[in-house]
């Protein structure tokens, strides 16, 4: 079996959720049933890379008009990568795929994971429309990745194709650390937080390794540095729809520390609203690697994701809250994460847009402990139960096995 990804960009010229997506369905369809994996993106040049378990085949960017990639060169590559593989993946929203499947007129059975919504681009939107149902129309299967946003997405409903529900996942095994080398460093800082030894129970260990996500020189230094004993955490790129306004106003008033980990376009707003307000509660530590945002997210107490707008269709860092125990807070914003993260289940929801609900389910989650430590077990117990990534893989295979069983071309 043959598939090709189609999407805007990947690694490593851009690291947001559909690429981290892509590569661990990628890998793991790979390994698990030896599929022949192709992916085209748009890149700085024209680009062949073989990786361990897929060729990655980069088309050079000749235009970005609205968040949106084109690539002359990339008529000629889809054509031929499109023509030796089985089965034609798209990563929805990206409507230069929804061209390129237009324009190059091939019988090959596609299917599209349907990631989010189109929300910032209403006027183009009304050019793009008819393009965009063709396009939808013309899969044998949509693939949205919550039942959250197959209910609540208008586009959704207007399409007919099949549709079908699967999560996304992470790689645990990306997330090991070594027992001994973690119990020497937890002695060495004397954690007074007996939470950090509850949490170990959640965590999968493995033999040392220097370049693990976890690796405990990365974790001394955080803990050692960040200057706080508990602290909600957020992570994530600083971009419009995150509410990253609405949770600053949020701490206002507030005791309780709050770490930011990125980068983003909104980075300087929101730091000069902190500077603004003397909120000495508020630690901006800028883009971390794996390596250190990983630690800091152990390290916290937990996770804030204030996503206000539809465009935040799931929240991957959702997932790895959970693979860590972590309880969380989101807003109900109709998408994927309020289906990762359940109300007073494995976390609290708050209103969107509301600075004074979300400081009092900080407030809340803050207080009671016990509470926090028993959302973080369901969510750890959730994410085992219907975010594994054996369940996600084997899930794909199957609607990749019925779409070429059917034998349309």
């Amino acid at each position: 079996m043959k598939i090709l990804h189609v999407f805007k960009s990947f690694y490593p010229y851009t690291y947001g959720g559909i690429e981290k997506f892509i590569h661990e369905l990628s890998i793991a369809t790979a390994k698990k049933y030896n599929v022949e994996i192709h992916i085209l993106a748009m890149g700085k040049e024209n680009q062949t890379i073989d990786k361990d378990f897929y060729t990655l085949h980069f088309a050079k960017t000749n235009l970005n008009i609205a968040s949106t990639t084109f690539s002359f060169s990339a008529i000629k590559k889809f054509k031929e990568l499109a023509k030796q593989v089985d089965i034609i993946h798209y990563h929805f929203p990206y409507p230069y795929a929804d061209l390129l499947q237009t324009i190059c007129r091939l019988k090959k059975p596609y299917i599209v994971t349907y990631h989010s919504d189109i929300i910032k681009q209403k006027r183009l939107m009304m050019l793009y429309k008819p393009l965009m149902k063709r396009f939808l129309n013309g899969a044998k299967y949509i693939l949205p990745t919550s039942p959250n946003y197959l209910e609540t997405s208008e586009t959704l409903r207007e399409i007919k194709v099949p549709k079908k529900v699967i999560p996304m996942s992470l790689n645990k095994s990306d997330y090991n650390i070594d027992e001994e080398n973690y119990k020497y460093w937890q002695q060495k800082l004397n954690f007074r937080d007996t939470r950090l030894r509850e949490y170990d129970n959640s965590i999968v260990i493995t033999n040392s390794d220097p370049e693990s996500p976890l690796y405990n020189q990365n974790y001394s230094h955080w803990k050692n540095n960040i200057g706080f004993e508990k602290f909600f955490i957020y992570i994530g790129a600083l971009r419009y729809y995150k509410g990253l306004d609405v949770l600053i106003d949020a701490m206002q008033g507030q005791d309780y520390p709050l770490v930011i980990v990125s980068d983003g376009n909104q980075k300087e707003l929101l730091e000069q609203k902190v500077k603004q307000n003397n909120l000495q509660n508020v630690k901006f530590v800028g883009a971390l690697d794996d390596k250190d945002k990983i630690s800091l997210l152990k390290l916290s107490y937990a996770l804030v994701l204030p996503s206000n707008i539809r465009t935040e269709a799931f929240g991957l860092v959702l997932l790895e809250a959970s693979m860590f125990a972590k309880p969380m807070i989101t807003c109900e914003i109709g998408t994927g994460t309020t289906f990762v993260n359940i109300n007073k289940q494995t976390g609290l929801v708050a209103k969107p847009n509301d600075s004074q609900d979300l400081a009092k389910k900080l407030k809340e989650l803050w207080q009671d402990e016990q509470k926090a430590q028993e959302y973080g077990a369901n969510a750890k117990a959730r994410f085992d139960d219907i975010f594994s990534l054996d369940k996600m893989v084997v899930s794909y295979k199957s609607v990749y096995d019925e779409v070429i069983d059917s034998g349309v071309k």
